[in-house]
């Protein structure tokens, strides 16, 4: 009899533990559907900006369709880097690198 009364209590905090995460599961996906009605056309957007696409920033999910300005231009500097010397400190464990850069 005793072990029927584990098993029921045991099941019992299953069916609430379940409950929880079910209702934090709903909540969550609320939130991130947003205000949008059934029928309504959603638009995704991705960004044009090449540093928002190299860092693979996820697309905006919008009610209305976004218009976007030219992708933002930079002035991109190539320049050659070139270590000259390479100096370990063994007891302050650090590192001193002496480089030498040209346009």
């Amino acid at each position: 009899m005793l072990e029927l009364q584990v098993a029921v209590i045991l099941l019992a905090f299953g069916v609430v533990t379940m409950a929880s995460l079910l209702s934090t599961q709903q909540r969550t996906l609320k939130k991130l559907r947003g205000d949008f009605a059934t029928a309504s056309t959603l638009y995704v957007t991705r960004s044009n900006d090449p540093y928002q696409q190299k860092m693979n920033v996820p697309a905006r999910l919008t009610s209305a369709a976004l218009t976007q300005g030219a992708p933002p231009t930079a002035s991109i500097h190539i320049q050659n880097v070139s270590i000259v010397s390479v100096e370990y400190d063994l007891t302050g464990e650090g590192i001193t690198v002496t480089a030498d850069v040209s346009p």
